[in-house]
């Protein structure tokens, strides 16, 4: 069992990632939410560029699930235009 002193600086370090850390990370663009899917899509669907696009995701820790884009998307907008890439 973990003594209480090592418990305490564990949710201490964990609460100043979620008070400090993350926020500061959304606020500068590395974290993705579904709002930039929603980006993604607009863009796509104005571009007048006939180009692939490529969106590309690393994630720092392993993952059993690697996909943003649901199949509606890589079936309709995304289809023929992005190209998705994980690695995790």
């Amino acid at each position: 069992m973990v003594n209480k002193e090592i418990s305490m600086k564990i949710g201490k370090a964990i609460k100043e990632i979620w008070m400090k850390n993350i926020p500061k990370d959304f606020s500068k663009g590395y974290i993705i939410n579904e709002d930039c899917l929603k980006k993604l899509k607009d863009y796509v669907q104005k571009s007048k560029f006939q180009c692939p696009l490529y969106f590309a995701v690393i994630y720092e820790v392993e993952c059993c699930w690697l996909h943003w884009l649901d199949k509606r998307s890589k079936n309709n907008w995304a289809s023929g235009r992005v190209t998705e890439l994980d690695a995790g």
